[in-house]
């Protein structure tokens, strides 16, 4: 087995985002924030473009664990 060395990095952060920050990137569409729900039908539609290049509507699906809307991309 071969050994693997490992260097400490540091990074420096211009902006540290909060944990109520990072929990709205999850789930959104890069409009600021995802949509707040509490069932399926709260999401609405949306027209996205999918993950193969077609501009697609899809029905917006409801988180029960975080109540944010997302909007699959799949082909």
């Amino acid at each position: 087995m071969k050994k693997l060395k490992l260097q400490a990095v540091q990074f420096g952060a211009i902006e540290v985002l909060t944990r109520t920050q990072l929990k709205n990137i999850l789930g959104g569409d890069g409009s600021g924030g995802a949509k707040e729900c509490t069932k399926d039908s709260d999401c609405g539609t949306k027209t996205v473009t999918n993950a193969c290049g077609d501009e697609v509507t899809v029905s917006g699906v409801c988180s029960s664990v975080t109540h944010k809307c997302s909007w699959g991309t799949a082909c």
